[in-house]
Order: C-alpha cells, then sequence, then structure tokens
C-alpha cells in the first residue's frame, strides 16, 4: 500500500493541480477577510451603494474628472465638436461610470458618453443650443436618459448646490459637506451629471465591490474558516509530493526522464524566459482599455501562459527535488561540468610546479580572477570571494584534521584513521603516511599486549605449577622441624630450608599479585580512607624493622583528615611495600620524610629517604619487575614491590611516581 501510494501518478498530477488553487484559494480568503475588517459597514448594509466604501469610490470618480477637466482639457480630453470633449478611452475612471459635465460660463461640455453625441453629429452642438434645439428637446432630455437608464445615478448643481440621487446613501445625498466641497466651490459652473456603469471588467471598481459584497452576504466568515484545513491541505499535498517524486511502478530506486536529464541552467533559462514574456503580455493586456476583443485574446494568451508556466516550473521542481534524491543535482549541471574541466586544466598546470610554486600560481590566480570580475560586475566578484573563503575553511579544516589524528597519536590512539578521500593534492599525501604511521603503532602495541599477555599467562600458570610442590617441602619441612633430631648440622640445614622454602613462597605469592595487578584482575572495594591513620598504623606496624635501622620516621601532615576514595587492603600493601623497601635499603640512622598534603582536589603522599647504596639505577628501569636497588642482590626481596604499588595505585585511579636525585631515593603517591 506504501509503495503504491508513493508511485501514484494519478495522486500525483492531482496534487500538483490542487495546490494552486488551494494556495490561491487560502490568499484571496485572506484578502476578502481584510477587506470585510477595513469595511465594517458592509455586514449592516443591504446594498452596496449603503456603503461608505461605495460612496468614497463614487466621489473619487468625480473628483478625478472635475480634475482632469481643470489641469489640460487637450491631454485628457479630445474635441469632438467646437465645444464638446470626449474623455480618452484609455482613462481607468471611463469604466467607472458614466458622466457628463457641462460648464455654464464657457458653454462646454466633458463627457465620457459617446454613444449619446453620435446622432447628433451632423449638427453643431453646444450647451446653448442644447437648450434650444427642438431635435435634442433640451439638456434634460440627455440627464432623464441617464436618470432612466435604470442605473444608480446622481446630479448635481454646483451653482445651486442641489443633489438629485437615486442612491441610498448619505453621504453622496450631502455631497457638498464631503471632502468634494472645495472642488465643487471652486467650479461652481459646471452641472455634473454621473451614472454608474455596470461594465464587468477588473478595472470597474464598483464591479469589483459588487462581487465582494454579493460574497460576504452569501459566505459571511466561511473563508477565513477555512483557511487553517486549506493550509494543512496545502502542507500535507507538499510532504506528499516531496516524499513520492522520483518513484516509478515497476521501478527500483529514483526514476529521471529525459527532462530530469537536461542541466538545471537550461530548464530554468526556458521558464525564466516565458515569465519574462509573460509579463510583458499582462502589461498590455491591462493597457488595452475599451478594445475588448484584444483584451479578451490577450487574456486568453496570458492565462494559457500562465499555466503552461506553472506546469513548466512544477517540472523543474520535480526534476530538482529528484535530483536532490539521486544525489546528481550538482553534478549534473552546467556549472559544475565547467568546474570540473577548468579544475583539470588547472589541476594539470599544477601537478608540474612543486608547493612554494602552486601557492604562488594560485594566488595570482585569485588576484587575475577577481580583477577580471571586478570589471564586468561586483556580485560576481563577491560570489567569488565567497567561493574562495569557502575553499581555505575547507582546506583549513581539513589541517585541523590532520593536527588532530596527530594528537590522537601522540596520546596513544591508534584505532583512529583519516578518510583519505576528505583530502586533495598534498594533505592527501600527508593522510597516508599519518594512517600508515598509525598502523605501524598500532601493530606494535597489539604485538607488546600480546606478549605482556603471554608473561602474564606464563607467570600465573607456573606459578601455579611452583606452589603445589612448594607446599609439600613447606610441609615437610615443618614436621622435619617437630622432629627430635639431634644433629647440629641437620637442624641448620632444616633453617635454611625453611628460610628459603618461606622466602620463595614470598615470591611467588608476590608474582601472581603483580600479575594480577598490572592485568587489573583484581575486585575492588571503594571506600573512604583516612590517609593520615593509614600512615600513622603502618608505621607502628613497621616501629620494630625502623628501630633496627636506627631509622627516624618524621610525620608531617597539612590537615589531622585527608580522606581519599580507594580500597583499603590493597591502599596498605601499596604503603607496606614501600615502608618494607625503606627498611631494606635505607640508610642506617637516618630520616625517613613523610608529607601528607591536601592542594584543592588532589591528596599527595610524600615519602623520601637516603639509599644506603649508590643508586646507579634510573627511576623507569627501578620500577621494572624484578629489578632491584641492590644490584649484589645480598638483601631479601624480589624487586616486584614497587612495580605491585604503582599498579595497585593506578588501579584505584591515583597516581605513582618514583624520583632518584643521587642517594635521595622519592616516592610520590597523588589521588584526588
Amino acid at each position: 500500500m506504501k509503495g503504491n501510494i508513493k508511485q501514484s501518478l494519478i495522486l500525483k498530477t492531482l496534487c500538483f493541480i490542487l495546490i494552486p488553487v488551494v494556495i490561491i484559494a487560502i490568499i484571496s480568503s485572506i484578502v476578502y477577510t481584510v477587506w470585510l475588517a477595513e469595511n465594517e459597514d458592509i455586514k449592516s448594509a443591504e446594498t452596496i451603494d449603503q456603503t461608505n466604501l461605495f460612496a468614497d469610490s463614487y466621489m473619487s470618480t468625480i473628483y478625478s474628472a472635475i480634475s482632469k477637466i481643470n489641469k489640460s482639457v487637450s491631454y485628457y480630453f479630445t474635441q469632438y465638436e467646437d465645444s464638446i470633449y470626449l474623455a480618452d478611452s484609455y482613462y481607468r475612471y471611463s469604466d467607472m461610470i458614466k458622466y457628463l459635465i457641462v460648464d455654464t460660463e464657457t458653454n462646454a461640455i466633458y463627457t465620457n458618453i459617446e454613444s449619446y453625441l453620435r446622432e447628433y453629429s451632423n449638427t453643431e452642438i453646444s450647451y446653448n443650443n442644447l437648450n434650444e434645439n427642438t431635435s435634442l428637446n433640451s439638456l434634460e432630455v440627455i440627464e432623464n436618459e441617464i436618470k432612466n437608464s435604470g442605473d444608480l445615478y446622481l446630479s448635481y448643481d454646483c451653482t445651486n448646490k442641489t443633489v438629485d440621487t437615486n442612491i441610498n446613501n448619505i453621504i453622496l445625498q450631502n455631497l457638498e459637506q464631503s471632502y468634494l466641497k472645495n472642488i465643487l466651490e471652486n467650479n461652481s459652473s459646471f452641472k455634473i451629471y454621473t451614472a454608474i456603469n455596470n461594465n464587468p471588467s477588473l478595472s470597474n471598481e464598483f464591479f469589483i465591490q459588487q462581487l465582494l459584497f454579493n460574497t460576504s452576504k452569501n459566505l459571511g466568515d466561511i473563508p477565513i474558516i477555512l483557511v487553517p484545513f486549506m493550509i494543512i491541505l496545502s502542507v500535507i499535498m507538499g510532504i506528499y509530493l516531496l516524499y513520492a517524486l522520483g518513484h516509478k511502478k515497476n521501478v527500483e530506486g529514483i526514476y529521471l526522464n529525459r527532462f530530469d536529464k537536461w542541466p538545471i541552467e537550461i530548464s530554468g533559462t526556458i521558464i525564466f524566459t516565458l515569465i519574462v514574456f509573460t509579463i510583458v503580455l499582462v502589461n498590455e493586456t491591462f493597457g488595452v482599455g475599451y478594445n475588448e476583443t484584444a483584451s479578451l485574446i490577450l487574456t486568453i494568451i496570458t492565462i494559457s501562459l500562465l499555466a503552461i508556466i506553472y506546469g513548466l516550473t512544477m517540472c523543474l521542481f520535480a526534476t530538482i527535488i529528484k535530483k536532490i534524491k539521486s544525489h546528481t543535482l550538482w553534478n549534473s549541471s552546467l556549472v559544475y561540468r565547467f568546474c570540473k574541466w577548468l579544475k583539470n586544466i588547472i589541476t594539470t598546470i599544477l601537478n608540474n610546479l612543486n608547493i612554494n610554486a602552486k601557492i604562488i600560481a594560485i594566488f595570482l590566480g585569485v588576484i587575475l580572477i577577481s580583477l577580471l570580475l571586478a570589471s564586468m560586475n561586483i556580485l560576481l566578484l563577491l560570489i567569488f570571494w565567497i567561493f574562495v573563503l569557502y575553499m581555505l575553511i575547507k582546506k583549513t579544516n581539513e589541517l585541523i584534521k590532520i593536527r588532530d589524528a596527530l594528537k590522537d597519536l601522540y596520546n596513544g590512539q591508534t584505532d583512529k584513521r583519516l578518510n583519505i578521500d576528505e583530502f586533495k593534492g598534498e594533505l592527501r599525501e600527508v593522510s597516508k603516511y599519518i594512517n600508515d604511521i598509525q598502523n605501524g603503532f598500532s601493530n606494535a602495541i597489539n604485538e607488546s599486549i600480546k606478549s605482556e599477555r603471554m608473561k602474564t599467562e606464563l607467570i600465573t600458570n607456573v606459578s601455579h605449577d611452583i606452589k603445589t610442590p612448594l607446599t609439600s617441602i613447606i610441609n615437610y619441612v615443618d614436621l622435619l622441624k617437630a622432629e627430635q633430631i639431634e644433629n647440629q648440622k641437620a637442624k641448620e640445614y632444616i633453617e635454611v630450608l625453611d628460610s628459603k622454602s618461606q622466602r620463595l613462597k614470598k615470591l611467588i605469592e608476590d608474582l601472581v599479585e603483580a600479575s594480577k595487578a598490572s592485568s587489573g584482575n583484581l575486585k575492588l572495594n571503594m571506600e573512604r580512607i583516612n590517609l593520615v591513620e593509614l600512615i600513622k598504623q603502618t608505621t607502628g606496624e613497621f616501629e620494630d624493622k625502623f628501630s633496627e635501622k636506627n631509622l627516624n620516621v618524621e610525620i608531617n601532615s597539612s590537615d589531622e583528615n585527608i580522606y581519599i576514595e580507594a580500597d583499603n587492603r590493597y591502599m596498605y600493601r601499596v604503603i607496606e611495600n614501600l615502608f618494607s623497601n625503606i627498611s631494606k635499603y635505607a640508610l642506617e640512622g637516618s630520616r625517613v620524610y613523610i608529607d601528607l598534603t591536601k592542594k584543592e582536589n588532589e591528596a599527595k603522599i610524600e615519602i623520601k629517604n637516603i639509599s644506603k647504596d649508590k643508586l646507579n639505577i634510573t627511576a623507569d628501569e627501578l620500577m621494572q619487575r624484578f629489578v632491584r636497588g641492590d644490584k649484589s642482590r645480598t638483601t631479601e626481596g624480589s624487586g616486584l614491590g614497587l612495580s605491585i604499588s604503582k599498579s595497585l595505585t593506578e588501579l584505584q585511579n591515583g597516581k605513582f611516581n618514583v624520583i632518584i636525585d643521587g642517594d635521595l631515593f622519592k616516592v610520590e603517591i597523588v589521588f584526588e
């Protein structure tokens, strides 16, 4: 069902036909509502002539006719006989009223009622002989003909200031009190005879007013009520067309016909030419005046052309939508083809130059094109500069992507790759090199991780295999110690076995712990720990060992309570390993400084002591597994203590640093 709606040609055609109809209806309804709001008396009036709008229009025609007579008779009127002047047929108020104005001082007659005078063409006509000539039965004959024509009429004698009208409108019945007062007083010799012209013309305001008046009586507020529904309907049809255009029955994807394959510039030029041609014809249509045959013909031609233009515009709209959907709008344009041709020429030239020569050539090219466009059109120059700015921003973005890739590589992130297709020219080559470097680093890191994993697995497996026989050895040594052995040498041998087996057991336990700590296979129980209490507690447990080496421990704290989030067991293990190293390798009779500080959001432990042996080793080397400060390896220890402490600290989101300065050994531990 969804596919059928999307592919329905009938539904698409219906939407194309209905959309302009609905839009015209919306605009007409809004204009009608505004007109009705500006003329509130229309709702209460029984006929259009009772409204202020009608009165204003009627007075405007009278005012305009008198003004034309006063300004220039020769320009606006054509002399028909010695004292009779006919209004120019192109004068737009001729479509609104029939008038005859008599100047009693000059005996001149001004009118647009040519039909009244044609039959008297053989008689010398003037105001005087109109009254005297019995063939015309005096001027009242024409006045009576106007009155008896069945139309609305108004006569006014400027001398006597009297109004004779059948129009039921107070404003027109009191014409001398309206804004026409001054012009009527200045032309006190005029007698004015007027009647409504029922000519159904778009230039006849009375005809348009009557149509709107009848509409207001028949429809009332219905048009404005329907506006929201018509807007919703037009939006739905527009969305449907955007969704359905390009889909055809039994055709996969977006279907493009022959017209769709034309460059968009050609289609647009054809439609623009037709629009200009139609505007010219419309202008000619409004200038035809009383030539009704020519006006009708041009109106029909104009409407036909408007329909054709709408059809072509909709075709162009459909083509644009389909090209956008098929991603061919830009690629099929003449501008794109020209740019591609120009780009190929420029690329061919630039490829034979080095980078500096390319920059100079591009710079000179921009200057040359700018000067050329400046002499033609400033708008083209601005468009070209915008294009140059776009290209600079594009190249800058490419450099930013390369910078970010190098930054990620510097930070050890080797899983991100640059899309080579996003780069052009020299930067494309740079992006290839960066990807190759990232691949090399990634392979090296993977090999390192693989090697470390193998070491961890080997340590775990070997430790497990050694631990079983070692447990048996320790058990048998305990059994031997329980026996009553009198041989002193044998007792000494048993003590050696016991010491060495316990040391081996401790080594295996440290090895397993170091493996788990470095691989992160430890379950943490994070809690709030008071570092000051932890340090004091651990110092108390090592008091005997420190006393044996005559070590004086100095604890300095910036606060009585310094708290961190950590695992209490493993944090104790870190401090224990450090104190164990101090008891083994610190210079006898020296001081050990332990400083606890809190700064902003950081808690810091700093432990310093003097080594009894020369530290001819770097801090990084000392942090490695099985490396001991005692080169002779005569003291106890496995060389795993610092490595375990570092791994456990980092596992708890802390930082562990070792600093060596001559014989000074310093450890810094930082927690948030």
